[in-house]
């Protein structure tokens, strides 16, 4: 898949299934052995698409989601933003809710595209920080830190009956972070 023409935009209703689809996908390819079994198994791409055409057709104001759209696969990735809702050990105004690629469209830089769109939408909201909360058995927490992000605070939250250990990563500053999808931007 080229990055080219795979677009980031912001998501419309339309876009339920084909997020429903991805949330599914990614959480199977990245949760087994970290979330109770029983749980993957019974996620449903049709249950999460009702709650996405739920949650897209009457989005919250202070809240975005992004998706990444394919021409030919559809929606590939999606991300979500708005306020923080931690209390950290410093000052962060918004937070980086989700983020999910499709395994299959994975390393094509669309995590990027996406963090870049989130860190623009909290800009232009004048909301210069950021935090992410991310189980810290999630490969894909290297991420975050690959991407600045700094470990802030290490604890605990239950989720599908278990207790997972979650870190926290932030940016005081995220000025860096919108222009991650520059072609002319040097950084990984």
């Amino acid at each position: 898949m080229e990055t080219g023409e795979t677009t980031v935009r912001r998501a419309q209703v339309a876009d339920a299934a084909g997020i429903a689809r991805v949330q599914v996908a990614a959480w199977r390819d990245t949760y087994p052995g970290v979330l109770p079994a029983p749980y993957l198994v019974g996620l449903s791409v049709g249950r999460e698409e009702i709650r996405w055409r739920r949650r897209l057709g009457r989005p919250h104001p202070q809240t975005a989601t992004f998706v990444a759209n394919d021409p030919e696969a559809g929606v590939v990735g999606y991300a979500t933003c708005g306020p923080n809702r931690w209390r950290l050990p410093l000052p962060i105004e918004g937070e980086f809710y989700e983020l999910y690629v499709d395994p299959a469209a994975q390393g094509h830089q669309l995590g990027r595209r996406l963090v870049a769109a989130m860190a623009a939408w909290l800009l232009a909201q004048h909301m210069r920080s950021a935090c992410v909360q991310v189980l810290r058995d999630n490969p894909a927490r290297w991420f975050y830190k690959h991407l600045a992000g700094r470990l802030v605070l290490e604890g605990a939250t239950r989720f599908a009956g278990a207790r997972l250990a979650q870190l926290t990563y932030a940016w005081p500053d995220i000025q860096s972070l919108d222009r991650l999808a520059d072609p002319l931007d040097g950084t990984a």
